[in-house]
C-alpha cells in the first residue's frame, strides 16, 4: 500500500439512541473531471462525555466501506476506532485504555488479523476527527500557529506525525492545510487540504487528498469530498 493511502486514516452506539449533532451527505469525485466515485453519509451524535462520528460510503448502491470513531469532547483523546470494507475485507479496529491501545488490523491480501499491543498517548489521534480538532484550535490557527499530533495509521499499525496550519482564506471559507511534519517525509507525502466556513458555524464544507475509499481497489487516488449539510441550523461542536 502506498505513502498517500496512510494520510485520509488521515474522514455510534452507547447505552441508548442518541440524537445526532449533526448528519451530512457528501459525495467524492475526480478534481479535474469531477467524475462521482462514491458518496456517502457522516453523522456527529454526542454520547456522554464523548463525540461519536459514523461515516458509511457507497460505491453506487453498494456499502463499500464503513468507519467508527469515538472520541473524548474535551481532550479528542482517542476511546476506540473500526474501519470495515465490506468489498475488499480490509479491517482495523483500535480500543484504547489508559496509555495502551489494543489494535487489530487485517489488510486486503492478509489470510489472517494481525493484533498488536501499542504504547498510546494523548498526542495520538484518528483521522476521522481531524476537523473536529482543527476548529477547537482555530484561534490558534488562524494566529499563524500549527497543530501538530500523530495520526494512527492502521496498515502500519503505528502513528505518523502531522502538522495543521492556515494556508488561505477567500469569499467566506477558510483552507487548512495538513502535511507531514517531519522534514523527511514531507517531500514525498501528499498534502490534504480542509475548506471550512469562515461564519461562526465553522463547517466542513470540502476536503480534498487521497481517497479512503478503494476505487476499482486502489486508495491512492486524488479526490474531492464535499458535504451537502441540511438548512436546519446543524452545526459541528
Amino acid at each position: 500500500m502506498k505513502m498517500q493511502s496512510l494520510l485520509f486514516f488521515v474522514i455510534l452506539y452507547g447505552a441508548k439512541m442518541n440524537a445526532a449533532t449533526w448528519e451530512a451527505p457528501f459525495i467524492i469525485y475526480e478534481p479535474e473531471t469531477r467524475k462521482v466515485l462514491a458518496h456517502g453519509t457522516e453523522v456527529l451524535e454526542e454520547n456522554g462525555q464523548d463525540l461519536v462520528k459514523k461515516t458509511t460510503y457507497y460505491i453506487g448502491d453498494l456499502v463499500g466501506q464503513e468507519e467508527y470513531v469515538r472520541f473524548k469532547r474535551e481532550t479528542y483523546t482517542l476511546v476506540d476506532y473500526e474501519f470495515k470494507d465490506q468489498m475488499f475485507g480490509e479491517y482495523a479496529k483500535v480500543v484504547v485504555k489508559g496509555q495502551l491501545a489494543k489494535i487489530s488490523y487485517k489488510g486486503i491480501h492478509d489470510k489472517n488479523m494481525r493484533n498488536k499491543d501499542l504504547a498510546w498517548t494523548p498526542q495520538m489521534v484518528s483521522g476521522k476527527y481531524i476537523p473536529e480538532m482543527i476548529v477547537s484550535a482555530w484561534d490558534k490557527l488562524m494566529g499563524g500557529e500549527y497543530l501538530y499530533f500523530d495520526l494512527y495509521v492502521p496498515y502500519r499499525m503505528d502513528t505518523v506525525g502531522f502538522r495543521v496550519r492556515k494556508e488561505n482564506s477567500s469569499d467566506g471559507v477558510i483552507t487548512f492545510l495538513m502535511e507531514a511534519s517531519s522534514f523527511f517525509i514531507r517531500p514525498f507525502a501528499p498534502k490534504l487540504r480542509f475548506t471550512f466556513e469562515s461564519t461562526a458555524m465553522r463547517r466542513l464544507l470540502r476536503y480534498q487528498g487521497p481517497s479512503i475509499v478503494a476505487i476499482d481497489g486502489k486508495k491512492d487516488l486524488e479526490v474531492v469530498v464535499e458535504f451537502d449539510y441540511p438548512v436546519t441550523g446543524q452545526n459541528s461542536p
